[in-house]
């Protein structure tokens, strides 16, 4: 039976797919919802006062350097753009750091900076207090001092470039460091020993996984492929409000059932259009319309999370309303009259035939009277 067996991998399929989407929005949601401390409130030298003594030293170092930090917390300072630095952060909190002494790390201090992937375990091995993002093309280091962190990443930069191994950087990063304890002054310690980069460093990979609209291009040839990307923004759209949704612990009981059905239906929708993509041999294809589409959806959900318990229903079933009049318009004006494939255009038919009928329950959980039965696409 070929058929079941496909069918019934497919399932596993989607549902390994959704639980996978639905980790990463509610971890994105749970920071969009983190209302950071606004600097202007506070006064870094006030904030400061009742650190422990080693941060509060080097907090006040970097004060006296750098002037006024770009952000202050109630737990942190960051400075932004000085000296050589991308970000300088000094934090109250400290991490214990046997590396070459008995010391805590606070002091972390990053530069836009290639390490090349064959290189970030030797990094790594040298001092486990430098962390490497490729993708966003940054080396960090968190010390307690900052001629140690200059010393660091002068004997990364080394390890980098081949000039020395892993065990020959912490043999001269132990002979800095007891320099430096002793008030000397190495030439490792006083300043960065190459240039660093200025932008240009991050390494954004590529997409692996099917179905996801690939970078958007400047030229016009990706016609159907930026109309198959807009239908995966509508997806993913739906499917970040459902789980969101129902993730909420004030979300009522039609909340939910109208957030069930749109993690079945779009679910579907979006294995749909990566089974059409398939057929159609092309990548959905990002474009400057699916970012504004996203964008404007991330920030509609980001307000109704914000919420509070009496009002979250109602700011919900608003959003439903006002999210499928604009997924309407963008499949009327941007989506059908740029398709150029009958596939492409029988399955926008067939989303705009469920959005409508998600506008309809959408309307109907606002006034309180929640069928719930829109079809499902096919």
């Amino acid at each position: 039976m070929p058929g079941i067996a496909s069918a019934n991998c497919r399932a596993m399929k989607y549902i390994h797919r959704v639980i996978v989407l639905s980790a990463s929005i509610l971890a994105g949601t749970a920071y969009a919802q983190a209302k950071p401390v606004q600097s202007e409130k506070l006064d870094a030298r006030a904030v400061i006062e009742n650190w422990p003594a080693k941060p509060r030293i080097a907090a006040l170092k970097m004060l006296d350097k750098y002037g006024a930090p770009a952000d202050v917390t109630s737990s942190k300072l960051v400075w932004k753009q000085t000296g050589p630095w991308k970000k300088t952060v000094v934090s109250a909190e400290e991490s214990p750091h046997h590396f070459p002494q008995v010391h805590t790390d606070f002091l972390t201090q990053v530069i836009d900076y290639k390490v090349p992937a064959d290189k970030v375990d030797e990094i790594s091995a040298m001092d486990g207090s430098i962390s490497v993002d490729r993708t966003q093309g940054e080396i960090s280091v968190r010390c307690d001092k900052e001629e140690m962190n200059f010393v660091a990443l002068n004997l990364a930069h080394e390890v980098v470039t081949g000039k020395k191994s892993v065990s020959d950087a912490r043999d001269a990063l132990e002979d800095a460091a007891l320099a430096v304890t002793l008030g000397k002054k190495p030439a490792l310690a006083t300043g960065l020993q190459f240039a660093p980069p200025k932008g240009a460093t991050a390494y954004l990979d590529e997409v692996t996984l099917d179905g996801s609209p690939k970078p958007m291009k400047t030229n016009g040839e990706f016609a159907d492929a930026e109309v198959l990307g807009l239908m995966v923004t509508v997806d993913k759209g739906e499917l970040a409000a459902a789980n969101c949704a129902l993730a909420k612990k004030d979300a009522d009981a039609g909340t939910r059932r109208y957030a069930e059905m749109l993690l079945e239906h779009h679910g579907k929708s979006l294995m749909s259009s990566e089974d059409l993509a398939d057929d159609m041999d092309m990548d959905p294809r990002e474009s400057a319309k699916s970012k504004a589409m996203e964008a404007d959806h991330d920030k509609s959900l980001a307000d109704v999370l914000s919420a509070n318990r009496a009002t979250f229903n109602e700011k919900f079933a608003q959003m439903m309303v006002d999210g499928h009049k604009k997924a309407l318009a963008a499949i009327d004006r941007d989506m059908l009259p740029k398709a150029k494939s009958d596939k492409l255009k029988k399955s926008l038919a067939e989303m705009r035939s469920m959005v409508q009928n998600h506008l309809a329950s959408a309307e109907q959980l606002q006034s309180g009277v929640a069928t719930l039965d829109a079809p499902k696409r096919k």
